[in-house]
């Protein structure tokens, strides 16, 4: 366990507060794609 907390602690990302870079909301009618679902 503490393996993977050094691993996560290697690589945060930080919040940048006043970004200038705007991200795009997706505007899609469905979350995935049909042909990405299981037949079960």
């Amino acid at each position: 366990m503490s393996e993977l907390v050094r691993s996560m602690e290697r690589r945060v990302v930080p919040i940048r507060p006043n970004r200038e870079v705007i991200r795009k909301d997706c505007n899609r009618k469905a979350k995935f794609h049909h042909n990405h679902k299981s037949n079960c």
